[in-house]
């Protein structure tokens, strides 16, 4: 990540104008990144996935991009449930560097499945989180 921010830096100082645009990408790189990590975890590949959700390879390519708006919630919800998974939203609020869950919700799973995320408590949610975000 240390080349990519100097990178960046570099791309800055030239033109600031892609400082904007980092800001735009930058929440659909982080989440094309995760969507990545999940299923590479869960050893499925873009074609496996694509034919559970009924779909081309080259459309799970775009929802794992984080380049277009292929990145709905429909289509992320849909992109958990070919990885077996339930797609879930946490809110938080950072102050001075510190996080505090506000809430969490499943998208498609119903309170059941909220219980069990405000279950799992704040410090499991914010590890999970921080982990994440160091990437």
């Amino acid at each position: 990540m240390e080349r990519v921010d100097t990178l960046l830096e570099g791309l800055i100082r030239e033109d600031p104008a892609a400082l904007k645009l980092w800001q735009e990408q930058r929440p659909r790189a982080r989440l094309a990144a995760a969507l990545v990590r999940v299923r590479r975890a869960l050893n499925l590949t873009q074609d496996a996935v694509a034919k559970k959700m009924g779909l081309e390879q080259s459309n799970v390519a775009r929802i794992e991009s984080s380049e277009g708006s292929a990145q709905t919630t429909e289509a992320l919800t849909r992109y958990a449930r070919a990885c077996g998974l339930t797609l879930g939203v946490v809110f938080l609020k950072r102050e001075q560097n510190r996080y505090t869950m506000v809430d969490a919700a499943a998208i498609d799973d119903g309170p059941e499945a909220d219980k069990f995320l405000r279950s799992l408590g704040e410090q499991k949610i914010l590890a999970a989180v921080q982990q994440a975000a160091a990437f």
